[in-house]
């Protein structure tokens, strides 16, 4: 559970960029500082949950998790790319990193759902 809470930290962050960078463009910075510093405690909340999904397993669950984490790592890379200047077509960009996001959490949680239907 404690890593479905951590991606509640990335969700905000997605919210903010999807809806806030669409309605107020003269606050982008902003807007950006706060999704950043989301998604970087989003990171943090997944690497502190991701040993504990390790240690119960199994390792096509633990993979998942750690596919979420990249994602989410990704998004934090174009977004420190965006506060340096340095990422052209940051639109395309950001909505392929919340795509493999949103897929990366889904696959986690077909993982997860998963082991909790087989049979003992």
């Amino acid at each position: 559970m404690a890593f479905f809470q951590a991606v509640e930290t990335i969700d905000q962050a997605a919210n903010i960029l999807v809806m806030d960078l669409n309605q107020v463009p003269s606050q982008d910075a902003a807007v950006l500082a706060r999704a950043r510093e989301l998604v970087e405690r989003g990171v943090h909340e997944l690497y502190a949950s991701a040993s504990r999904v390790d240690l119960a397993g199994p390792e096509s669950v633990s993979l998942a998790a750690r596919r979420v984490q990249s994602a989410v790592i990704g998004l934090r890379m174009l977004l420190d790319a965006v506060r340096l200047g340095v990422a052209p077509n940051y639109d395309a960009q950001c909505d392929e990193g919340l795509r493999r996001i949103e897929q990366a959490k889904d696959d986690f949680g077909a993982a997860a759902r998963s082991v909790l239907e087989e049979p003992l």
